[in-house]
Formats: structure tokens, sequence, C-alpha cells
């Protein structure tokens, strides 16, 4: 995800990390322009998507919830695109 977040960084986009983990906020701190700390749903992903006038929501976690949220994300025309550690 840092590399994805540098390049972003490179290009001029603004950067918003969700982060459900407060043990990682020095890492999350120093790569993000913005923060939450939050519980990843879709409801949340919705709303932070809403708010902040996204362009689209890069996947940096394995497991069940992206996978049970990215297709409901795709069906409200939200572009996601999957990272890879």
């Amino acid at each position: 995800m840092v590399g994805a977040t540098r390049m972003l960084c490179e290009q001029g986009f603004l950067k918003i990390m969700v982060n459900y983990n407060p043990k990682t906020v020095s890492t999350s701190c120093n790569e993000a322009d913005r923060l939450y700390f939050e519980n990843i749903s879709l409801e949340t992903i919705l709303n932070i998507h809403d708010t902040e006038h996204v362009h689209g929501i890069f996947w940096s976690m394995g497991g069940q919830i992206p996978n049970n949220i990215a297709l409901p994300l795709y069906h409200q025309n939200v572009k996601t695109y999957r990272t890879y550690p």
C-alpha cells in the first residue's frame, strides 16, 4: 500500500486512508493526507467516499471484508483497485 500511496502522491492525488487498527498509526500518518480510524464496512466506506469525493478505492487487506463489500461498491459505481503487499 505504501507504494500505491506514494505513486498517487506523485500524481497529485489526495490520499485518504481508512485504518481499523490504531496500533499502525505511525505508518498510516506518514503516508496519508487524511486518516480515518473506522471499522471497515460497506456503510463506512460509502460514507467516506461520499464525504471526501474520492476518485476510487484501493484495497490493501485480504480476507472476507473486501470480498464482501467489493461487489456492492461496484453496484454503487465506486471504482475499486486491489493492491498486494
